[in-house]
């Protein structure tokens, strides 16, 4: 489990430059309230393939670019990775090749443990998932829904605040597919955190691998450690130079908090990453907008703050406790400046969405603080 550090140095929509480009805008509180109120819908509307019991056959609606209009499709799915689905109809048994950016949804049969796990995590059971989960890896034969159950499982550690289990899984699943889809569930350490041993042991052995992946999860365990900070460190630089545009966005933006560290961070430097955010692949910029929400709190910028760290709870939730701390932190900064009813909104939010994380603790103490306070006057 992990915990906010004790030392505090302490948007929705296609606008993605409308924060730290301008003046924030008079109505800011208004368009806070708008924020809390549309979260609920964004995070269940903004999802991929659908994953749902179907009959014999598998089920597939494309979308091309450019077009309006929806394909269905029926057959067999051979292979669906995070660049291609390749696919056999059912007329003609012609095997085609699709981009997998025109998927929009799939239906496929599942095992009784493969639906069984999807409801317990629906319904936020996650040990009882995470054990379905590993059942339906053991009985499915196809190779692409095992991937997605490895993604499932990634994601069930993720919600547990596990990030070696998470990080042995998502190793496995980009083994198996280097385009994935799932690539954003990448478990990445991005807040100063106490690390058990065994997360430590195996990120001394993941960054000392020739593979890049690896060695990004390692550096970001060991990152400011005062034993294997200085390698983490190197490491990243290294890394800042993949052919791999995924890792070599993040490898920079986790260097970005050796600036958190040093301090003096000028408004022109955030201006920068604020530009660098929206340029990466927008799956992957949830750490990167923490990082800029906590140097905004650095500057005592507390509103600009806020907006940048409720990027995650709103839509970069996939890290269960690094959204959770991100909320927490933005009703601090929101408290900070007077901003008693927006806090208490996203006080309460993280006490009832991330109640198995210690930050879900902190917020129901602070509610429960500031109750007593008002019922005491």
């Amino acid at each position: 489990m992990t915990s906010r550090n004790s030392a505090k140095s302490s948007f929705l929509g296609r606008d993605r430059g409308a924060f730290g480009r301008a003046r924030l805008s008079p109505s800011r509180a208004t368009l806070l309230r708008a924020i809390l109120f549309a979260a609920t819908w964004i995070l269940f509307a903004c999802s991929g393939p659908r994953w749902v019991q179907a009959a014999d056959t598998d089920k597939v609606t494309l979308q091309r670019e450019g077009s309006t209009s929806r394909i269905l499709l029926s057959g067999q799915i051979l292979d669906y990775t995070g660049h291609s689905l390749k696919f056999r109809t059912t007329a003609g048994n012609a095997v085609r090749l699709y981009p997998a950016s025109q998927v929009v949804s799939v239906e496929t049969p599942q095992t009784d443990a493969h639906i069984k796990g999807l409801l317990d995590f629906s319904q936020k059971q996650i040990d009882d998932a995470r054990a379905e989960f590993k059942k339906a890896l053991t009985l499915e034969p196809r190779t692409w829904v095992r991937r997605e159950i490895l993604a499932m499982l990634v994601r069930c550690d993720l919600r547990m605040g596990d990030y070696k289990s998470a990080g042995l899984q998502f190793q496995i699943l980009f083994k198996s597919d280097p385009t994935t889809r799932h690539f954003k569930l990448i478990p990445l350490i991005w807040a100063p955190q106490h690390s058990d041993v065994g997360l430590k042991n195996t990120a001394q052995n993941w960054i000392s691998q020739p593979t890049e992946i690896l060695r990004l999860m390692g550096a970001c365990v060991l990152f400011g450690d005062a034993k294997y900070g200085d390698e983490a460190t190197n490491e990243l630089k290294k890394l800042t130079i993949s052919t791999d545009r995924r890792i070599h966005y993040l490898a920079e933006a986790q260097l970005r908090r050796t600036r958190l560290s040093a301090g003096n961070i000028t408004r022109h430097e955030l201006q920068r990453w604020q530009n660098r955010i929206e340029s990466m692949p927008e799956a992957l910029r949830g750490g990167p907008y923490y990082v800029l929400g906590r140097a905004h709190l650095q500057r005592q910028e507390h509103e600009r703050a806020a907006l940048a760290l409720l990027w995650l709870p709103l839509v970069y939730d996939h890290d269960h406790h690094l959204a959770a701390r991100a909320c927490l932190e933005a009703a601090d900064a929101l408290a900070r400046i007077g901003q008693k009813t927006n806090a208490g909104t996203l006080y309460r939010e993280v006490a009832a969405r991330y109640p198995q994380t210690p930050f879900a603790q902190e917020a129901s103490e602070i509610l429960r603080t500031t109750s007593s306070n008002q019922s005491g006057r």
